[in-house]
């Protein structure tokens, strides 16, 4: 549980300082104008965000604040499940606001694992009473734990499989280094070993994430202490060859309890059954037992719909299974905006190629100069830095439209262009420079494609192979100004 308050200090802080630029009420995509207009009309249970209740900028800055300071109440093991609990709310507030900025995996998984963190806080705070609806209650939140990690790990071995190509001839590992949103200071020498250990560790790929996951359903200790280790070595290694924000550290924390669970029955000598609060404890824990059977359920149905496993099943039995999992849909629509249960499944596809967006500033139109982001490739002398755990939200929404190939018709990418137009300070922040102090006239944009250098060449370690128009000119007409 310290591990996961370090964890949310690490996520709230990362998004602090960008939350102007990228949903403030000047940013990229502004929240509060938008919550705004909600407020009127949607309840919390529909949208579960506290900036329906203070919908500007200073809301966006309370909650930032905090959730920092519950992440370190809960760092601190003080008052640990009232941390918990806030850190967790607060969090799920921002996924909303965040909109498309917060919508990775690992921003989810934050959410899911840290309502589970909430009643494993709970059961660590005090000796719990030796009653049966206490040990159902750890059970069943033992079992939540376990099944939350088979989720993650075997779906994304599972979306591997399905999703074919560069994964099942086992060459993705052969563009991976390269192609990753933002590589780190090791990436490239990743890249350069041999094809024959990538192609094996393409193939050890799919055991730790398809045959280890089944290990850790097997009720044995050294099983389940094995397959922790094997998936923390896993992680490890994510974390030497990329930068994937803080996905590895949360990864490592939420395996943790299968090398550990057997110790929460232990040293709980207190003995209240003849207490005058035995009732309300009963009542408690059999409240959230139900809750986690729900959940259980849900996380079923998306693992039986992720994975397909109606296709290794006689008709009859997966028409069944079916039939019992559509009873479910009104209770998952429900629990949704909760992000109680998820989906997940890494790197479906393998890309293999790494295209990258120049934005360009101009003050006649023939005259151009770059915009230079932080952290995304911007030339062929691009130094590869560590920037995880923190994430550049920009810097990776960057990435992804670029391998969409067009400038979209709507979006975000839209709204960022008008203020870069506008010369939004806000924005412009998210930046590591601007061409222009004053507003430019005209915007454009290009289309590289990069691969790795592999001349040794000390003074580049990017190569370009590719460059095509990506946005034509364009600038703000009468009514924008």
């Amino acid at each position: 549980m310290r591990g996961l308050g370090a964890i949310y200090l690490i996520a709230f802080s990362s998004l602090w300082v960008q939350i102007d630029g990228l949903i403030g009420s000047s940013g990229i995509l502004p929240a509060p104008m938008q919550f705004a207009r909600l407020s009127q009309s949607t309840s919390y249970i529909e949208l579960p965000s506290f900036l329906l209740f203070m919908p500007s900028d200073l809301g966006l800055h309370i909650l930032c604040a905090l959730g920092c300071v519950s992440s370190i109440f809960l760092l601190l093991n003080y008052l640990s499940p009232l941390a918990a609990i806030c850190a967790w709310s607060v969090y799920l507030s921002l996924i909303h606001a965040g909109q498309v900025f917060m919508g990775f995996q690992w921003d989810v998984l934050l959410v899911e694992f840290g309502f589970l963190a909430i009643w494993i806080c709970f059961w660590l705070m005090k000796p719990n009473p030796r009653y049966l609806s206490s040990r159902i209650f750890l059970k069943l939140l033992e079992f939540s734990v376990t099944i939350l990690i088979f989720k993650l790990m075997f779906s994304s071995g599972i979306v591997k499989i399905l999703g074919g190509g560069s994964w099942l001839d086992l060459t993705a590992l052969q563009y991976h280094f390269f192609t990753q949103p933002i590589p780190g200071p090791f990436s490239k020498w990743f890249h350069e070993l041999p094809k024959s250990l990538l192609t094996f560790a393409c193939a050890i790929t799919f055991y730790l994430e398809l045959l280890v996951p089944l290990a850790i359903l097997i009720p044995s200790r050294p099983f389940r202490h094995i397959a922790a280790l094997q998936l923390i070595g896993l992680q490890v290694l994510f974390m030497l060859s990329g930068n994937f924000a803080f996905f590895n550290l949360l990864s490592i924390v939420i395996f943790i309890p299968l090398l550990s669970f057997e110790s929460f029955e232990s040293n709980r000598h207190l003995d209240m059954t003849k207490s005058p609060h035995k009732f309300l404890g009963e009542i408690l824990y059999l409240f959230i037992s139900v809750l986690l059977v729900f959940l259980l359920l849900i996380n079923l149905k998306i693992i039986w719909t992720t994975c397909h496993f109606e296709s290794f099943l006689p008709i009859s039995i997966s028409q069944k299974i079916n039939k019992f999992i559509d009873y479910q849909k009104d209770y998952h629509q429900k629990a949704r905006p909760f992000l109680l249960a998820n989906s997940y499944g890494l790197f479906a596809r393998m890309t293999t190629h790494r295209p990258e967006i120049q934005i360009q500033a101009s003050m006649d139109g023939k005259a151009w100069e770059d915009y230079e982001f932080k952290y995304k490739l911007n030339n062929e002398n691009q130094i590869l830095l560590q920037v995880a755990p923190h994430q550049p939200r920009l810097d990776w929404q960057m990435w992804f439209s670029a391998l969409r190939g067009r400038f979209p018709e709507r979006g975000w990418m839209l709204n960022f262009i008008l203020r870069l137009l506008e010369g939004e300070k806000s924005v412009i922040k998210l930046l590591k420079s601007a061409p222009y102090k004053q507003k430019p006239r005209f915007i454009r944009a290009l289309l590289f494609h990069y691969e790795f250098d592999n001349t040794n060449s000390e003074d580049a370690n990017w190569k370009k192979v590719e460059q095509k128009m990506w946005l034509s000119p364009v600038q703000l007409n009468k009514k924008d100004k």
